[in-house]
């Protein structure tokens, strides 16, 4: 079994918000630093500089963080690179924040689509009293934004899925190279995406 696992790390010093890949063996095989922070002017982490692009078994993967979700390039140019499934950590806002749930939601699916990619989406529960942890609802979404799981707000849940690799084509993110004016730029965004073997 592999594991992804989020943590504070601590690298040449500085610390990340950080997202490990453990193997079957116990190995880290891949580190993945937050690259879009949310506060103030002194952030407790780092922001990340580099994206890539890892395998589990034969399925290439990439990783998003929390805020991350908000920038459809994250996804799209590890895709472009050959990732087909897409892991996102998150701690969300809890549900006092209930204005957000629905666009929360959209991001993830909207990742998958654009793509045509599945995103397997872990956040924290929500706890009431006191307030802590975030909304729940980690999901599994398939590359034509369909919910094929949702975890529920309150309570932690394991979600099981077997995923059909063969219909994340990534056809949208493919079609993004179609464009002669923009071919250039995503050409030059993935030469900054990493694959790690």
């Amino acid at each position: 079994m592999y594991a992804i696992v989020g943590s504070p790390y601590f690298e040449d010093g500085v610390r990340y918000n950080m997202a490990l890949v453990i193997d079957h063996a116990g190995r880290t095989i891949y580190r993945q630093a937050k690259i879009q922070l949310v506060g103030g002017d002194k952030p407790w982490a780092q922001p990340g500089d580099r994206l890539s692009t890892f395998k589990i078994d034969d399925v290439t993967c990439s990783i998003i963080i929390c805020h991350d979700s908000r920038y459809p390039e994250l996804v799209r140019l590890p895709v472009l690179k050959g990732a087909r499934l897409v892991f996102y950590l998150s701690w969300e806002s809890d549900l006092q924040a209930e204005h957000k749930l629905d666009p929360y939601r959209a991001q993830v699916v909207a990742r998958a689509v654009e793509n045509g990619v599945y995103i397997v989406h872990a956040n924290a529960p929500q706890v009431v009293k006191p307030w802590v942890g975030s909304h729940g609802q980690s999901r599994i979404v398939a590359p034509d934004g369909v919910l094929l799981q949702e975890a529920p707000i309150f309570k932690e849940a394991v979600l099981i899925e077997e995923l059909d690799m063969n219909r994340a084509g990534a056809g949208n993110a493919l079609n993004s190279l179609r464009a002669k004016f923009l071919r250039d730029f995503w050409q030059a965004g993935m030469e900054k995406i990493d694959e790690v073997e």
